[in-house]
């Protein structure tokens, strides 16, 4: 699972950007139940206009990442050698009103 919290210059948290599901899909383990492949998962963050606000005056983005293998017969071993890449891009529209 992962989370996007926007915080301003003093580290304070102001908004979270994920909502509820938030799933990052599970690369698949070999017979020795050890990842040795990579998976992308893709997740949109649709944004309101307070959100976009929140956003916008974002000095800094604290990123939270929960690895959970319940999935699994038994626990998983979590590697040191194991890395998550992230980019977060933003594609959108944004109307201005002509008042």
């Amino acid at each position: 699972q992962a989370q996007l919290y926007l915080m301003d210059d003093n580290f304070m948290v102001r908004d979270s950007l994920i909502s509820d599901p938030n799933l990052i899909s599970a690369p698949p383990l070999n017979a020795n139940l050890i990842c040795d492949e990579t998976i992308q998962t893709k997740l949109a963050i649709p944004l309101n206009a307070e959100k976009l606000v929140n956003l916008l005056a974002a000095k800094k983005m604290y990123v939270k990442v929960k690895f959970n293998t319940t999935g699994q017969p038994s626990h998983v071993k979590i590697y040191n050698t194991y890395k998550m890449g992230m980019k977060v891009v933003g594609d959108f529209s944004y109307t201005v009103d002509k008042k």
